[in-house]
């Protein structure tokens, strides 16, 4: 596995911690059925951003794979 798809695979799995650690806190800070609403459109953004990321970097990698950036 070339570095640059090891450091991009660490950032994916980093930005899952982030999420489910943030979800966590998240949890332990709902008061009321309204906060409980507004924690649940953040983390389903917060869903949605990683799984859009995830994709993008399987594509950098994908594409940095095939190609090369002869200079």
């Amino acid at each position: 596995m070339v570095v640059i798809d090891k450091v991009l695979f660490k950032l994916l799995e980093d930005i899952g911690t982030l999420c489910t650690n943030f979800c966590t806190f998240l949890e332990s800070q709902i008061l009321s059925d309204k906060d409980e609403r507004a924690i649940c459109y953040i983390v389903n953004t917060a869903e949605y951003c990683h799984e859009t990321v995830s994709w993008q970097i399987h594509l950098l990698v994908l594409f940095s794979s095939k190609c090369s950036f002869d200079m």
